[in-house]
């Protein structure tokens, strides 16, 4: 996975360091940050018939719902995203085998095949997902997924120690407000992602939190 920022993007937004964290482990985070802002982002469809003629000839199908969307972390659509089933008996899916996409018009949810499905092939069925937003910001995506990596980074360091310690009468106890912080600032980029207001400005038309907060 590409993923939706990176190191760079994270040491330069926040004040997490390479003696916090080595660039392979933070990369790693990086990873699972963009996994969960594309579950954030996009709905799976699993198993639907693709609508178009199979006649030997059309190579070009139809989902049902769109945008199809981008789930590898590298901000396109392409055939990566999309994975196209061939079945000759329609009721046994031991009959199916996967054909290789052409094209994607992601926001047109069309899916052109590389070469036309013979008439023998009974149904054509489709794993994809799509997005509710033809136009995503990418540059605020980049934001958020810095936010969320700073969160996940300061869920890992903070449940490694406890929030307190007792030394007879004397408590000392951390700071752990970045580990909220960093969540709240993930939330409040992700709605500007989601509305349509936001959806053509970059990420320089809002105020990046920078440091620990």
């Amino acid at each position: 996975m590409l993923g939706y920022c990176t190191v760079s993007d994270v040491r330069d937004l926040t004040d997490i360091t390479s003696s916090d964290i080595s660039d392979t482990e933070l990369s790693s985070l990086i990873d699972l940050a963009t996994q969960m802002i594309i579950k954030d982002i996009t709905i799976p469809v699993v198993g639907e018939k693709l609508s178009g003629s199979i006649n030997g000839t059309n190579t070009t199908f139809s989902t049902s719902y769109y945008p199809i969307a981008d789930i590898n972390g590298d901000k396109t659509v392409d055939g990566s995203d999309v994975t196209v089933y061939l079945w000759t008996d329609s009721s046994d899916p031991s009959t199916k085998s996967t054909i290789s996409v052409e094209t994607i018009y992601p926001n047109e949810g069309k899916i052109v095949l590389s070469s036309a499905p013979s008439s023998s092939v009974e149904k054509i069925t489709c794993d994809y997902s799509y997005t509710w937003h033809d136009s995503i910001n990418w540059e605020l995506v980049k934001v958020a997924c810095v936010y969320l990596t700073a969160f996940l980074f300061y869920v890992k360091k903070y449940t490694a120690i406890p929030l307190s310690v007792a030394r007879g009468p004397i408590r000392f106890r951390w700071d752990v407000k970045p580990y909220v912080s960093y969540l709240n600032q993930y939330y409040h980029v992700m709605s500007l992602v989601k509305s349509k207001k936001y959806s053509k400005k970059t990420a320089s038309n809002i105020t990046l939190l920078r440091g620990r907060m």
